[in-house]
């Protein structure tokens, strides 16, 4: 077994010089940043997320725009929970996708996602004609992860793209990119997109509360802060068929440290193992609700639960129903 090690998140200063552009040299030289993190720009070293967190702090302060200056017209600071809570009320995925790229066209020349559908499958484009900065690697890859992210979390899940496609070089950073979105079929594209399977669209939202943080850049760093312990964790495990989950000592020798330590750095992170294998099932089981013809007391126990009635009593809590009402609603909408 090849044994792994815990690392701490970092993100590389390319990226964040890449923010600086955008702002421009000379409006960057008001930017209120420590020493220490304008060093770390300026020499091309690794920034921490917290030193990437307080270069985005400072933008957004700078220009007075969410969206750190990537539209055409600056979209006021504080306004994603007031976003976030309008999601909230869309059926599914495919009308909060639509409402999204409504609210963000009214800040830009043009809409900036393009929606195609086929059959079987969805590709949503990035339209270069919405905003000046559209040409900008830091423009395809915010507009990409946040829109990802933020409909990972209205629906509660996870769910797998299928393909890539950004309209950069990406030779030496193919392994990074893969990582950020979870796929490794990542590609040079004449134009940005997202390519996955069309049932995504009928996942119904799910309430979760407005996030603590009032700021966009939270999901901005949601692919930095997935280098976290927890996500390596999830990702040690996630892949396993049939779904089995090792002991906390097992996973402790998997990552060549003791259960107390590992029990402790993902307290750091405000973590528990019972979260991640949670959070691993419920990706798992609505995959399995997607497809009709898997019983439910076959989901169940291929998710490692003892009996139906146990799988009911989780789902409940993770979606505030049962896993025939996901189903039934699911195809509602389908």
């Amino acid at each position: 077994m090849n044994q792994k090690t815990l690392s701490r998140p970092t993100v590389k200063a390319p990226f964040a010089k890449q923010l600086i552009d955008i702002v421009g040299k000379e409006e960057a030289k008001h930017l209120k940043l420590s020493k220490t993190t304008l060093v770390k720009v300026e020499s091309l070293a690794y920034l921490s997320v917290e030193e990437l967190k307080e270069l985005i702090h400072a933008i957004q302060n700078h220009l007075n725009d969410e969206m750190l200056g990537l539209f055409s017209k600056p979209i006021p600071l504080n306004s994603f929970p007031t976003i976030y809570k309008a999601l909230h009320f869309m059926p599914n995925v495919e009308h909060a996708i639509r409402w999204l790229n409504e609210y963000y066209g009214l800040y830009s020349d043009a809409p900036p996602y393009v929606i195609s559908e086929t059959h079987q499958e969805v590709a949503i484009k990035l339209d270069e004609r919405a905003n000046a900065n559209s040409a900008s690697p830091i423009y395809s890859e915010v507009l990409l992860i946040c829109l990802y992210k933020v409909v990972c979390r209205l629906c509660r899940v996870n769910f797998s793209l299928k393909e890539v496609g950004l309209s950069f070089p990406i030779n030496g950073i193919e392994s990074e990119l893969a990582y950020l979105f979870g796929n490794q079929n990542v590609v040079t594209s004449d134009v940005a997109y997202l390519r996955f399977s069309k049932e995504i669209l009928n996942l119904p939202v799910y309430p979760d509360g407005v996030p603590d943080n009032s700021s966009l850049y939270s999901y901005f760093l949601t692919w930095i802060e997935e280098h976290n312990i927890a996500s390596q964790v999830r990702k040690m495990i996630a892949n396993r068929v049939p779904l089995t989950f090792p002991t906390l000592e097992e996973l402790a020798k998997e990552f060549d440290t003791s259960s107390q330590t590992l029990r402790r750095r993902l307290a750091e992170e405000g973590n528990n193992y019972q979260t991640i294998k949670d959070s691993i099932r419920k990706d798992r089981a609505i995959s399995l609700l997607m497809n009709p013809a898997i019983p439910i007391k076959n989901i169940a126990l291929e998710l490692g639960f003892a009996d139906p009635a146990a799988f009911n009593k989780s789902f409940k809590n993770w979606f505030m129903t049962t896993p025939s009402g996901y189903r039934s609603k699911y195809f509602k909408h389908g």
